[in-house]
This record gives C-alpha cells, structure tokens and sequence, in this order.
C-alpha cells in the first residue's frame, strides 16, 4: 500500500499524501472490522465486560458506527481534495485510484476471511467439547 505509484520527485511536492493514504487505509480498515464484529455478536459481548462509563461509551459508538464510518470517509476524501496540487492532477489521482483499488482487494479479502473464521469456529469448538 505504501509504495503503490510511488515517485519520490513529485512526492516532495504533494502535501500530506501519505497522510491521506494512511488515513484511507485506517478508515477501511475500522469500519470493515466494526461491521464484522457488530455483525457477528462479538462487540455486544466486548461492551458487557467493560467497566459502566466506558460501557456506555463504547455502546453509542457501536450504534453510530456507519455514521462515525460514513463522516470518517467523507473527511478523508475532503483531505484528498484539499491536497490536489495544479499540475499534478494526473499524478495524484491515479494515485489515490490504485490506493483505492489496493484497499477494496485487501480489505475484502480481510472481511471474507474474518468471517469465515468465525463461522467456522464452532466446526472446530463443538468436536472438541465432545471430545
């Protein structure tokens, strides 16, 4: 992710790009992770053995997540757009397109993974409770 269409000279002229690429990445990243784990159950049973503040904390962030997700996206983006530099319009955005395509393929693949993990994991509990 970090070197994709990396060129050091046009680089030095493009503010905060890897910031933004960061930024990207940390974004997918959260909210993928945060649907999974509301998805699957595993951040209700988390908030139950927080202590009560934190609890009541974490479970509005849980309620909101696609809000906090959506408003993380749209200033990401914003930051993009700030960054654009006149004469390097071509470079940037073909950058950001394959820091975008990079990410959809990681970060789904992660998802895909992660779930099945998890859905699986009662093939592997069950025998050995038996057992």
């Amino acid at each position: 992710l970090v070197n994709v269409r990396y060129k050091p000279a046009k680089e030095r002229e493009v503010p905060l790009f890897r910031t933004v690429q960061w930024a990207m990445f940390v974004v997918a990243m959260s909210h993928v992770y945060g649907r999974v784990f509301v998805k699957l159950g595993l951040a209700h049973s988390a908030v139950e053995r927080l202590p009560g503040p934190m609890s009541s904390l974490v479970k509005e962030t849980i309620k909101y997540h696609r809000l906090i997700s959506f408003s993380a996206y749209v200033a990401t983006f914003i930051s993009f757009i700030l960054s654009l530099r006149p004469g390097l319009y071509k470079y940037q955005i073909g950058s950001i397109v394959w820091t975008v395509g990079v990410l959809s393929l990681v970060v789904w693949q992660i998802k895909g993974t992660t779930e099945l993990i998890f859905a699986g994991l009662v093939w592997f509990m069950l025998p050995c409770g038996l057992v």
